[in-house]
């Protein structure tokens, strides 16, 4: 019998809280030409088709069916179109202490975060359930992410304070 030397928090104290904002999945997008958006919300985009892109300094990234992408707040990018397309988006915040390092647009294969059953039927869904796939499609983009990103370093005090005396 092998002993785990593994601490679990127990702590009912989050580190984070994701707030939703909106969740919202548009059948055809006219135009999508922003030059230099910078919002204080994250942003989760996935495009069941082509025709968008985004862009931050020279790095283009053509949005698909395959592509889940992830902007932080505060961060510079421009989007375009070439015609209209499908679009799923959710803006949302995260209270906590994330780190300002390792700043980008983080892609993701489509299926880690948007489940593919869920993929075929999106325009299918009430309002409800869009929100209910965002917040999934969000917690799991942000379990992709590397764990220094969202998990700042904190004070002996404060890992206690959440954690406990067993930290």
């Amino acid at each position: 019998n092998v002993k785990s030397t593994k601490k679990m928090s127990i702590s009912t104290k989050p580190l984070f809280h994701v707030q939703i904002i909106r969740a919202t999945y548009i059948q055809s997008v006219p135009r999508w030409n922003y030059s230099h958006a910078s919002t204080p919300t994250w942003r989760l985009y996935w495009n069941p088709s082509p025709g968008a892109w985004i862009k931050h300094k020279n790095t283009c990234i053509e949005l698909d069916k395959n592509k889940g992408i992830l902007v932080p707040p505060m961060f510079a990018f421009s989007t375009g179109s070439n015609n209209e397309f499908p679009h799923f988006f959710v803006h949302f915040t995260i209270s906590g202490n994330c780190s300002n390092k390792n700043r980008q647009i983080w892609q993701f294969d489509a299926d880690k975060i948007i489940p593919p059953q869920w993929q075929e039927s999106i325009d299918l869904l009430d309002a409800q359930k869009l929100l209910w796939l965002g917040t999934l499609g969000v917690h799991l983009a942000l379990m992709e992410l590397p764990n220094d990103l969202l998990c700042v370093k904190k004070s002996k005090r404060i890992r206690k304070e959440y954690y406990g005396e067993n930290y």
